[in-house]
């Protein structure tokens, strides 16, 4: 599948205006607030601004299994640092137009998050 430059810049515009991955995430990481529903809003805005029905439908099974990860999980701390780390470099390649980049920095998101547990 290819994004083409409209969806992009969809993608780019849903996700900034939803969640500033520069800010809002790791400051509400720091103060202690709810880290996984900025981390959520992140990925949907992603997933609703791609028009990918198949993600559509998938996100809310992969978000039930994170949240009860979480909820047992003894690396959080360790899950929530590579979660900011990732989700920056995700946005970086998206504000590049860089598909190629984006869907690479999503697979590896996916792989650390993985090997955390």
């Amino acid at each position: 599948m290819s994004f083409d430059e409209q969806v992009v810049a969809n993608i780019v515009k849903q996700v900034l205006s939803r969640v500033d991955m520069g800010s809002a995430e790791p400051n509400c990481a720091a103060a202690g607030g709810d880290w996984p529903l900025a981390d959520q809003e992140f990925h949907w805005a992603i997933i609703k601004a791609s028009h990918n029905e198949y993600m559509r439908r998938l996100y809310p099974i992969i978000n039930s299994a994170v949240n009860e990860i979480l909820q047992i999980s003894q690396n959080r701390q360790q899950m929530q640092d590579i979660a900011l780390r990732d989700n920056r470099m995700i946005l970086e390649f998206l504000l590049r137009r860089d598909e190629a980049g984006a869907r690479y920095a999503m697979s590896i998101h996916m792989k650390h998050l993985i090997n955390t547990l």
